[in-house]
């Protein structure tokens, strides 16, 4: 899968890459924010994990950009924040997962491979 990760912690963006890289995915990294839709689109992204709490932009108005962009691609929200009210808010913009900071990689490799699971059977 082709999976672009989005945070504004470089070592968040890097250990995740590195570690999706090591699973056999295409992953792509970036800290910033600046066309997030428009660069899903055009970089046919299959999962973008994603911050809410960027520096540049709302993160929940981003999860709602990207889906109305590219419908298929998958979201999953990865924060620091255990706010339960923003949980709920973000699968309402259409988050399919939300994990919090530090993440298990074993509860997110799980994650991923039922995104791709769900992505073999629709297509």
């Amino acid at each position: 899968m082709r999976i672009l990760v989005v945070d504004d912690e470089s070592t968040v963006v890097s250990e995740l890459v590195e570690w999706l890289i090591s699973r056999g995915h295409e992953a792509i990294g970036i800290t910033g924010n600046l066309g997030l839709p428009g660069w899903v689109v055009k970089q046919k992204c299959d999962v973008v994990l994603l911050d809410v709490h960027l520096q540049e932009a709302n993160g929940l108005w981003l999860i709602s950009q990207v889906h109305s962009a590219a419908p298929t691609t998958a979201i999953v929200v990865i924060t620091g924040d255990l706010d339960p009210a923003l949980e709920t808010i973000a699968l309402q913009e259409g988050a399919r997962y939300y994990f919090t900071k530090p993440l298990d990689p074993t509860i997110l490799g799980r994650a991923l491979d039922k995104i791709m699971d769900e992505n073999h059977h629709a297509a």
